[in-house]
């Protein structure tokens, strides 16, 4: 009787490395807000996707680009016209204020869809900021938006992790882009406007608690 032993094959289990980090952002006052309940999306950095994130890059530049054209005439008719008919002029410029923030907001809008559409996975943080993920070792981005009632903004972090590696990746204030700059400053203009022309009777909704809330750049 003859015995056949067929000699199996030995698999390595894979290996996994964790990606983890707080997400928060310190405003104006100082403060530290940690970001609660906010998706976070992993991204394999693959040849495709750097090609749909060049695009995106594309729109969000040409979309800037008209911005900043539009803000340029925006503020040179502030300078001008305010001392004219204020009420009128800051109503038009308000119009006007608006078209800017919508361009703005529609580009915003096509990079969120695609690269949530582009995710390999996805987590919220805790109830103390933080996120975190089991990968296989690669090259990955991390994204994530920030949305508040005064500052819209977004993190896109690459990152590169190696086997049995652990990688920190904070997103906060330091690698925080923000979208609508461009919008803060015009407002800020015509709040200054307006609290220069007490027969202006417009007002926009920026105070105190408005500055206190800006996210502080460092």
């Amino acid at each position: 009787t003859s015995i056949s032993v067929c000699a199996q094959k030995h698999i390595e289990p894979p290996s996994y490395c964790e990606v983890s980090g707080y997400m928060y952002v310190t405003v104006g006052s100082g403060a530290s807000n940690l970001q609660r309940g906010v998706p976070v999306y992993l991204i394999e950095k693959t040849e495709n996707f750097e090609k749909v994130k060049a695009k995106i890059e594309y729109i969000q530049t040409y979309s800037s680009t008209a911005a900043n054209k539009y803000a340029n005439n925006f503020q040179s008719k502030m300078n001008y016209e305010s001392t004219v008919n204020p009420s009128v002029e800051i109503a038009t410029r308000l119009g006007e204020l608006s078209a800017i923030e919508g361009l703005i907001e529609c580009a915003d809008e096509v990079q969120t869809k695609t690269y949530t559409q582009c995710a390999t996975t996805n987590i919220s943080t805790n109830v103390d900021g933080k996120f975190s993920f089991a990968v296989s070792p690669g090259k990955y981005y991390i994204y994530a938006n920030y949305v508040t009632a005064f500052e819209k903004g977004y993190w896109l972090i690459p990152i590169s992790v190696d086997i049995n590696e652990t990688i920190n990746a904070d997103l906060n204030s330091t690698n925080l882009s923000i979208s609508n700059d461009l919008i803060t400053k015009l407002k800020e203009t015509l709040l200054g406007v307006i609290e220069q022309n007490e027969s202006a009777t417009l007002s926009l909704d920026l105070s105190d608690k408005y500055e206190s809330q800006k996210i502080k750049h460092k």
